[in-house]
């Protein structure tokens, strides 16, 4: 079936000065296309380059506000009218270009039916996608990085901080978008301290590469992770279990079991809740989303897909995932 989306063209200038043009949203406009974004080229390109076609909904008026909101600053010229965005900067932002693609892309998947999660995706050496969630400092960009780092050429990486979920053609679909990751050096110094040596070359990267941001964190572009994961990287899987993860200290060792879906309906209502609406994510704001169909949407997926409870300390990570690896 042929939906609308928004599609253009992003310019780049060879050289620019702050009166010239330094790069371009171009022949933006509404018009009948049936291309899937969501392809190992499209990803590819995603990480790469900024002179790729741009896909997004068809919804015009959420689109410019998207633009207004995400490139309201000095420098950027939004022109509705011509439907045209000039950036005038002698040192533009680049990471802001991929913010707004990848804001379009996010905008055409929820309004396809899906709902988007706070949390990261892999894929597991039986080819099984697998979304890990919980709540801030439950574990969630460790233990995927600490599974990438395991070198598996089966393994794949999705996303580490959002992820959107739905139905496409009966089956259930886990879609990732390229984020920056942000890494807590004394998380990894403390897995290096308990035996885990993958992590020994990123650390020395870190310390010889990067400043911290908030939060003490570092943060790897995505072409970083692209690299370090030696290009083992994909932007949807077939979604097969939900692993919703709980630290805890290293005495209290680790378990793992399957949740019920009546006991797990409010708690991820309120897990998406928090994450994603009005009140509480700007970001949010951008997009006209109904609640009734995103809690709809939950009920469904975990009724398709099974959910696990997993509660582990750094000094059961390589169990955890060894555990994750054999779902």
């Amino acid at each position: 079936m042929e939906q609308e989306y928004l599609i253009g063209r992003i310019s780049e200038a060879a050289e620019h000065a702050p009166s010239e043009i330094a790069f371009s949203f171009t022949n933006l406009d509404l018009v009948l296309h049936t291309q899937d974004i969501h392809t190992a080229e499209f990803c590819q390109d995603y990480f790469e380059s900024y002179t790729e076609t741009v896909s997004g909904s068809g919804n015009q008026a959420e689109v410019w506000h998207i633009f207004e909101v995400l490139g309201n600053e000095e420098g950027w010229v939004v022109d509705k009218e011509s439907r045209t965005v000039h950036v005038f900067l002698e040192q533009p932002d680049k990471r802001k270009v991929m913010r707004i693609i990848r804001s379009l892309v996010m905008l055409k998947d929820l309004e396809s039916g899906m709902t988007m999660f706070k949390g990261a995706a892999i894929e597991n050496q039986n080819h099984h996608g697998i979304v890990l969630i919980g709540e801030k400092r439950a574990g969630k960009t460790s233990l995927a990085l600490s599974f990438m780092l395991e070198k598996k050429p089966e393994n794949m990486f999705i996303t580490n901080s959002q992820v959107t979920i739905g139905f496409k053609e009966g089956k259930l679909i886990a879609n990732g978008y390229p984020m920056s990751m942000g890494i807590r050096l004394n998380v990894l110094e403390s897995m290096k301290k308990r035996g885990n040596h993958n992590v020994v070359e990123i650390i020395e990267a870190i310390k010889s590469t990067l400043q911290p941001g908030d939060e003490n964190r570092y943060y790897l572009e995505p072409k970083t992770l692209k690299a370090l994961f030696d290009e083992r990287v994909k932007n949807h899987t077939e979604l097969k279990a939900i692993v919703m993860l709980k630290s805890t200290s290293g005495e209290k060792g680790m378990s793992f079991g399957q949740l019920e879906p009546n006991a797990l309906l409010d708690y991820l209502k309120d897990y998406h809740r928090r994450f994603y609406n009005h009140d509480s994510s700007g970001w949010y704001k951008l997009f006209d989303i109904d609640v009734e169909r995103e809690i709809s949407n939950i009920e469904a997926i975990i009724r398709t897909c099974p959910v696990y409870e997993l509660t582990y300390s750094l000094d059961h990570h390589q169990e955890a995932i060894e555990l994750i690896n054999s779902l």
